[in-house]
């Protein structure tokens, strides 16, 4: 493909043209906007570049070029390359009067547009023309359309109109098109030829005209639309003489003024030939504005074009309210015409015109650091309907401080690539000594650091050895005032122990609140051996320290030949002294000489290593961005064939869509843990044995978990350091061989610079430099094969580590310093390759700031793309339920999947239906709950007397957080120090109404049934400390707590929620409420999206999930069940009904969190509706489904579902219904089938729609990287809550390696360890086996509360679990034959008398994956009886003498008189 170069044309439209004169508006000659695209075309070709090759894109139609008798116009048509120097060009066309052939007036801005390299030559897109003339259902002529375009004004003569016939197809319109016999001479003069083009942009407004009642077009409106804006063009193929032109209505879009649409153009022979995506149309203001052009008035749109750019600069936000930064935007436009800004007026009715508001949007975008639409303000017309646009959709923060006029400006200085290479430079000879009585020698032992004085005059050799160490802390160091020197001799080789040494030195400056200022004086003996790349990787690890604690300084001595004998400590305390601005900096000492280690400016050339075609290049960490940007480069440049390695499993559906962007001789993928060697062994021999030598390495991998030094441990940071430094030596050990020519190490600039919380991450980066000189002097001795070279990459802008837009206008602004692009990237990747240097360092930069930059790099949060982990997802880690029907959520999902009705008539233990019939209650049918009164009350220390005063829903709802919280592996004790949230839905609260006050017949109490105690009995029980409260939205009530609960995570205010629902239905008086208001159904079914549907039935549930940043989940090793990507709320506002849904707004809300989510609608392909059984609730809620997906052109691919069809509705608690069901049906990779479907409501238009509903158990296929869901909720008062969910990867479980072989159960009582062990062997005959028995074990050890009753043994293998446990149901603890353990004992011990300590050291530093497994039984004590039967009836219940024997012992261990066990064991005889 020819690059492009910088070109300018003239060109010159006369008032005869054709073109002007046969096109005409409002009486005015002007050439059609679209013009300029055949010009560009036919300039592209003049030039020998080929149309297909480049992507025009952002084309703005600024002002139409217009003529006049006696007047012509020169156009000037420049191209030139953008500011960024990314290889896109900006394409710039002006003009001018001509009159007699000369100048006259002022230079306009007509047209604007970028354009870039294509990735190829478009879709390969087809149409059928003989079918869409045969299924057509009517047709008329094209006139028609130009009839249309007249009733607007808009003329067109013979030249200018096209002929043919207009197809219509329901949704979508075909218009054949051929030119007149006037038009067909000039056939071979055009490219695409512009009555094509003219007559395409007419098609979409007309057939939005006859289709106004879907795309809401203002028929009164007569106003024309003329093109603005087109988002982007693609030309595949030249037009003849013929054409098709289609338009569909579902890509129409109108707001406000403007209106967007996609059109494609096909040639005759039905291939695409033009691609036209989200064309713009804006409404002209007023025919005045037109008829001005003809009398050369360009004063109107063009008087302050000269300051757009001077304008541009100087807006800065500085922190003012958006409204005024907008206000003060405005009056800058304006430029003294307007005085008093109305923030409720129209910017037109202000004052301001067309070109006006596109100079707005440019000021817009640079102040607040966004890309926008050139046509925002046609769509948002007043301040105030921008604000809240901008509010909504931008996080706008403010400048902290006035940026002066030269930085300003920053953003427009040409950037360039500058490299940088590591040298060793000759400095002169030893410093002059310095002597200092706050010099430590450092050193490590069983017990951790310790620190020694030493005397400056000694010599070091001497000084490391013979100090007096800090084993006690009998050194005072924190009272010194002057600067602290800890020398730190250096022997370790391994990277575990550099780094754990750098970690505990770190910690102990910390912990020992040492706020001098420190220098670590890293120091060793390397004679006769070059230095470990461990060792020198030091440098990225104390950078980035500095960043976090700019008084923690540090360098690296390494001493050559004989120094390390004769240097002095006060000859390295003054080394250590250098200044530098990364707070770091590495010398070698050597014959009385010092050499620094610097980076060094070099001059690189564009040159590709030759490579044959048909070799294999192995890139690690392949499924990242860059390892998928780097393959396609490596097979089209070079013709190699690429195998991938990632940590993903071979059959996930998600490696398979990336693949596929590739030829399947092309490449292949091998999941592989490169840090593990044995699997990159096992690899190697694999290849071995299929005869595939690798040629080319390329070792992308890498992750990062970022935060300070403090609040990292060595799990993360080995994990972090591993991929990149283990995965390095394991790929050179095994393929290291006489075959490798190449091996590109992908590092990074933050190991030259540091970066605060990437001390880790830097630490690696900079090993792989150091590895590789090292591994290129093996080369030359003959011990390596295949040069090295690591690269040091800045910031990309579309892979690897990337950055927020604030972030990098401030890297732009105050540093010179901005994004590296694809193209740029893989040109470093071939200079690399065909270069002679160990290490590049690039940067991205101006050149005035290279100097400054190449040790000073801002400190800034990155964004890992390769962890996939981005900040706002949200993990469910823990999850308990009991519906109609089921227990937990695997019950659930049986109920489900066979799909099963779980309602039932209304039971004798509510009340007695048969009694109420009379009173209006036709509904007899319900979803309800086994034992809604249980509750084990002694578990919780809650005596009898205050159970039955609590509210049935407080008590159900405290014992499901329990379960959650045990379900996702945690104790009280092990959140102690995290701040944990409770949420929950609840609406109704009848449980007073049994009270005497309320002439019920027990004594419950009045004041037992407030929401508040729902959540706090709860809080108070779990020792939790953050928010707790409870939320009534009525339906849509759990998934309000849920976005609570989730923003207050965001935010950072807690670290854990635990958010659920709770609904019971108690008493008759809802059945008689619901009824009245026709609510309920009356055949007593929920007919989902089905015919004859008029209301629903009630539901009962309860239950709870843990939710936590998905970040910290994967951090901590939680089983996770699914992700949060994205939740919106919002209110229908006024509607024809109070409980009436708004369709537009529950549109938005969707949309909204679709949008949160980062996803587009069609990732989507599942979708849990509010649908609660009314046809036409139904039909609106389908009706926004629709405007969300709008954009999706595939139909029935997105399953449609609601689970009130199987248990009913549950009301408050119904989000927790929808939410785990999703969950089950991801875990599953199974759609549940819908029951009361068929026949499907007659009003809904699901064959046309994206969507499908599930009649039957299906397999839930998905081409996305993982399976994405929508849930929508609504509460009856209009409160519409929306959430997206994302498939959780699978859970990473360990096998015994690594854990202490001890199995522990305990209980409050005998009976209920012997049941808790019943049910645990029944889990683990089915789910635990030897690959996961470790995290079985772990979870039980440290994820369960150690309670009195225990039983406790050693356990290697699943089937000794399931033999030991066995003997412990029939036999007790006695039939277990190996008790003890000698390795073991001490833990055993500890377990039985109560604690865990050993257990938590022992796991201190490790990452062990948590299992969801069983979960605690509580015993079913039911505390509310068969009221309406007249009498009290208890089921497993104390009588009275017992009541009183417990509430003795219970005050006896309240007061410290008797101890737990004991009485317990009391209790036990009752």
């Amino acid at each position: 493909m020819k690059m492009l170069k910088s070109f300018e044309y003239n060109v010159t439209v006369k008032n005869d043209d054709l073109i002007v004169c046969d096109h005409r508006v409002h009486g005015v000659k002007i050439m059609p906007g679209v013009t300029f695209l055949e010009l560009i075309y036919e300039i592209l070709a003049n030039e020998g570049y080929d149309r297909r090759d480049f992507v025009l894109y952002n084309v703005v139609f600024k002002r139409p070029v217009s003529v006049s008798d006696g007047y012509n116009r020169k156009v000037r048509i420049k191209l030139f390359e953008t500011e960024a120097h990314n290889g896109e060009f900006n394409i710039f066309a002006d003009s001018i009067h001509l009159l007699n052939d000369c100048e006259t007036g002022e230079w306009v801005h007509n047209f604007e547009c970028n354009i870039r390299a294509s990735e190829g030559h478009g879709q390969d897109d087809r149409i059928d023309i003989d079918e869409i003339k045969r299924t057509a259902l009517s047709s008329e002529d094209m006139d028609i359309v130009y009839k249309h375009a007249r009733e607007y004004d808009i003329t067109h003569y013979t030249f200018m109109k096209s002929l043919g016939t207009v197809y219509y197809l329901g949704q979508t319109v075909c218009a054949e098109l051929h030119l007149s016999e006037k038009a067909q001479d000039y056939l071979d003069v055009f490219v695409s030829h512009p009555v094509y083009l003219d007559a395409a942009t007419l098609i979409a407004p007309y057939y939005a005209y006859l289709n106004s009642e879907s795309t809401g077009m203002d028929l009164t409106d007569k106003r024309p639309f003329i093109p603005i804006w087109i988002n982007e063009i693609r030309a595949m193929r030249d037009l003849g003489r013929k054409c098709y032109i289609i338009v569909r209505v579902s890509d129409i879009n109108i707001h406000s003024d403007v209106m967007y649409t996609d059109f494609y153009v096909y040639t005759e022979s039905g291939e695409l030939a033009l691609s036209f995506k989200r064309f713009a149309y804006k409404k002209i203001r007023s025919n005045e504005l037109i008829i001005s052009l003809e009398n050369g008035d360009d004063d109107t749109v063009q008087e302050n074009a000269e300051k757009v750019a001077a304008s541009a600069d100087k807006a800065e936000y500085n922190g003012e309210d958006i409204t005024e930064m907008l206000k003060s935007i405005l009056l800058e436009v304006a430029d003294g015409r307007i005085k008093n800004v109305n923030t409720d007026e129209t910017f037109y009715d202000m004052g301001l015109d067309s070109g006006d508001l596109l100079q707005f949007v440019k000021i817009l975008e640079k102040t607040i650091g966004h890309t926008l639409y050139p046509t925002l303000l046609f769509e948002y017309q007043t301040i105030s309907e921008l604000a809240v646009y901008l509010s909504e959709n931008f996080d706008i923060e403010p400048v902290k401080a006035a940026v002066s006029k030269e930085t300003t400006t920053d953003t427009a200085v040409r950037t360039e690539l500058l490299f940088f290479t590591s040298a060793e430079k000759e400095q002169g000879p030893f410093l002059k000594r310095k002597r200092s009585s706050n010099v430590f020698v450092c050193s490590r032992n069983r017990e951790g650091i310790s620190l020694g004085r030493a005397e400056t005059d000694r010599l070091f050799v001497d000084a490391a050895v013979n100090c007096v160490h800090d084993v006690k802390g009998s050194i005072d160091i924190t009272d010194t005032v002057d600067e602290l020197y800890i020398l730190v001799p250096i022997t370790e080789c391994d990277g575990r122990e550099v780094i754990r040494l750098l970690y505990d030195i770190s910690m102990y400056i910390l912990d020992k609140k040492l706020l001098n200022n420190i220098r670590l004086v890293f120091v060793s003996d390397d004679r006769g051996k070059n230095a470990s790349p461990y060792r020198r990787a030091i440098g990225g690890f104390i950078r980035s320290l500095h960043k976090e604690y700019p008084t923690i300084s540090g360098c690296y001595i390494r001493l050559e030949d004989n120094s390390a004998d004769s240097i002095k400590v006060s000859e390295l305390i003054a080394e250590s002294d250098l200044e530098s601005s990364t707070g770091y900096h590495e010398t070698i000492l050597k014959n009385t000489r010092r050499y620094a280690v610097l980076s060094e400016p070099v001059s690189v050339h564009d040159r590709a290593v030759s490579a044959a075609a048909g070799k294999y290049c192995l890139i690690t960490g392949g499924l990242g961005k860059l390892g998928i940007i780097t393959a396609r480069h490596m097979i089209e440049k070079y013709g190699v064939k690429i195998i991938l390695l990632g940590r993903r499993s071979e059959s996930d559906p998600g490696v398979a869509e990336i693949l596929s962007g590739f030829s399947s001789e092309d490449i292949r993928y091998y999941s592989v843990d490169i840090a593990d060697q044995e699997q990159v062994e096992e690899l190697c021999r694999r290849l071995d044995s299929e005869r595939i030598s690798v040629s080319i390495l390329i070792h992308c991998a890498g992750i990062n978990h970022e935060a300070f030094i403090n609040r990292k441990d060595m799990v993360d940071i080995n994990d972090v350091i591993n991929v990149k430094t283990e995965g390095c030596n394991n790929l050179d050990k095994c393929f290291g061989n006489a075959e490798l020519e190449h091996f590109v190490l992908y590092s990074s600039i933050s190991g030259v610079t540091g970066n605060a919380g990437q001390t880790d991450y830097a630490y690696a980066n900079a090993y792989l430099t150091a590895f590789a000189q090292k591994r290129n002097r093996m080369v030359k001795s003959g011990t390596r094969c295949g040069r090295t070279v690591s690269i040091e990459w800045p910031l990309w802008r579309n892979g690897g580590m990337t950055m927020k837009q604030e972030q990098l206008e401030l890297l732009k602004k105050k540093h010179g310093l901005d994004l590296l692009d694809d193209d740029e990237g893989m040109r470093i990747l071939d200079i690399a390759l065909a270069g002679e240097y160990d290490n590049l360092t690039v940067f991205k930069c101006s050149s005035e700031s290279a100097a400054n930059n190449i040790d000073s790099l801002p400190e800034l949060t990155y964004d890992d793309h390769e962890t996939e982990v981005p900040d706002n997802d949200i993990a469910i880690i823990g999850i308990d339920i009991r519906f109609p029907g089921a227990d937990n959520a695997d019950e659930f999902w049986e109920k489900l999947k066979n799909g099963e009705d779980c309602t039932e008539k209304i039971p004798m233990d509510r009340w007695d239906s048969s009694k109420y019939t009379g009173d209006g209650i036709y509904c007899t049918r319900g979803g309800f709950i086994d034992k809604y009164d249980a509750f084990d009350a002694d578990f919780f220390k809650i005596s009898d007397d205050e159970a039955v005063f609590m509210d049935p829903q407080e008590r159900l709802f405290l014992q499901s957080v329990w379960h959650a919280v045990e379900d996702a592996g945690y104790t009280r004790e092990s959140l102690r120090d995290k701040n944990v949230s409770v949420a929950v839905g609840a609406m109704y609260n009848h449980y007073q109404l049994y009270s005497k006050l309320n002439s019920g017949i027990y004594d419950v109490g009045a004041g037992g049934a407030a929401f508040s105690a729902i959540a706090n009995r709860a809080s108070y029980i779990m020792d939790f400390h953050g928010e707790s409260f409870a939320v009534d939205t009525a339906c849509s009530s759990t998934m309000t707590a849920l976005k609570s609960s989730i923003d207050s995570i965001l935010l950072g205010e807690t670290d854990i929620a635990v958010v659920g629902g709770v609904n019971l239905t108690i008493h008759p008086s809802k059945y008689e409420l619901l009824c009245r208001a026709g609510f309920l159904s009356h055949d007593g079914r929920c007919r989902c999206f089905g015919k004859g549907g008029d209301g629903y039935v009630p539901g009962e549930g309860v239950g709870a999930f843990v939710i936590k940043p998905l970040s910290e989940a994967k951090k901590n090793g939680d089983h996770v069940y699914g992700i949060i990507k994205g939740i919106a709320a919002g209110h229908s506002g006024k509607t024809n009904g109070y409980s009436i849904p708004n369709p537009k707004e529950e549109a938005a809300v969707m949309d909204k969190a679709i949008r949160k989510s980062g996803i587009s609608p069609e990732q989507i392909t599942y979708v849990e509706a509010q649908s609660s059984g009314t046809e036409l609730g139904d039909v609106i809620e389908f009706s926004s489904l629709e405007k969300v997906f709008s954009s999706v052109e595939k139909k029935g691919y997105c399953t449609v579902g609601s689970v009130k069809a199987n248990i009913g509705h549950l009301e408050a608690a119904s989000g927790v219904a929808s939410l785990v069901k999703v969950l089950m049906q991801m875990k599953n990779r199974q759609l549940a089938p819908s029951v009361y479907c068929d026949p499907i409501n007659p009003m809904l238009n699901i064959k046309n729609s994206p969507f499908v509903v599930s009649e039957k158990l299906s397999d839930w296929d998905s081409t996305a990287l993982h399976r994405m869901a929508l849930i929508n909720t609504f509460g009856a008062s209009g409160s519409n809550v929306s959430l997206v969910v994302e498939e959780a990867e699978e859970s990473t479980y360990s096998a015994i390696d690594g854990v202490i072989p001890v199995f522990v159960l305990s209980a409050r009582r005998k009976d209920v360890l012997r049941k808790y062990a019943e049910s645990v062997l029944s889990f683990v005959c089915g789910n635990v086996d030897d690959r996961n028995i470790g995290s079985f074990l772990y979870t039980y050890q440290l994820g369960r509360e150690l309670m009195e009753q225990k039983v406790v043994f050693i356990v290697r293998t699943a089937d000794e679990l399931r033999e030991k446990l066995g003997v412990f149901i029939s036999n007790g603890t006695e039939g277990l034959s190996c008790f003890k353990d000698d390795g073991y004992s001490d833990y055993i011990e500890e377990i039985k008398n109560g604690r865990t300590d050993l257990l938590k050291g022992f796991y201190c530093g490790k990452k062990i994956g948590r299992m969801s497994v069983p979960v605690y039984p509580f015993r079913e004590t039911r505390y509310f009886p068969e009221r309406l039967c007249g009498e009290k009836h208890n089921v497993d219940a104390y009588t009275e003498n017992e009541n009183d024997v417990m509430m003795q012992l219970l005050e006896s261990v309240y007061s410290g008189e008797l101890e737990d066990d004991a009485a317990y064991a009391l209790l036990e005889e009752l």
